[in-house]
């Protein structure tokens, strides 16, 4: 008769599993996963004009700043081609940056603040 391997605990008893991995991240888990949404999936960015610009009869000057949200983790300047900005700054002060050939990093900075 051929003998059995013994398993792992872990395919034994799931709440031994469980309780690592609820330890591993941190106490509750329920709780990381909410700060985890908050802090990856919808990253909240202020973006800043670092200098003046004029083109297209419009006028963009250092300091003008808007904040965005996105779901897709990187830069709203360069993520679509800078839709979600454009759209702000259109909202927000009247410009359209496409316009005037500033949707660009030398422009226009970006922090990530949430």
């Amino acid at each position: 008769m051929p003998q059995m391997r013994q398993l792992p605990y872990f395919a034994h008893d799931r709440s031994l599993v469980q309780g690592k991995v609820q330890k591993n991240l941190g106490g509750n888990r329920r709780n990381h996963t909410k700060q985890q949404l908050k802090t990856l999936a919808m990253p909240l960015y202020k973006i800043t004009v670092k200098k003046q610009w004029r083109s297209a009869g419009q006028l963009i000057e250092p300091g003008m700043s808007v904040q965005v949200s996105t779901d897709i983790l990187g830069d709203p300047i360069l993520i679509n081609g800078g839709q979600l900005v454009r759209g702000a700054f259109l909202h927000i002060y009247g410009v359209d940056l496409q316009e005037m050939r500033a949707l660009n990093r030398l422009v226009l900075a970006s922090e990530r603040i949430g």
